[in-house]
């Protein structure tokens, strides 16, 4: 099996980035995915997005791996031939989202 076309979430966050950046050094083609979201500077990971979309055989894609028909429609169009899932929310966000459902049973926090 060849992996020519590799395909990373969290493209542009610290790990993501710095492996589509081996990978396109070493020939392959990587489509990255991120949805740019803001639990950490957006500006850096476009900086990092502008250095990897200036070579050719990176393509970028800015969408939530939790949209189903979009990353159906991506892997019907590039067929990846590795998937790498570095997408992730803070363990901060969760632990936060829990927090909030823990006091929603208690009734000690009302989101209405």
């Amino acid at each position: 099996m060849t992996t020519n076309t590799i395909l990373i979430t969290g493209a542009a966050g610290f790990i993501g980035y710095h492996l589509c950046q081996n990978l396109l050094a070493s020939g392959k083609t990587v489509i990255g995915i991120d949805n740019l979201n803001n639990y950490y500077d957006v500006g850096l990971k476009q900086t990092r997005l502008e250095q990897l979309t200036s070579q050719s055989n990176f393509w970028f894609f800015q969408l939530d791996i939790a949209d189903r028909s979009k990353i159906n429609e991506l892997f019907t169009t590039y067929k990846p031939n590795v998937v790498v899932n570095l997408a992730a929310t803070s363990s901060k966000i969760l632990d936060f989202a829990v927090s909030i459902q823990r006091m929603q049973k208690l009734r000690l926090f009302s989101d209405s």
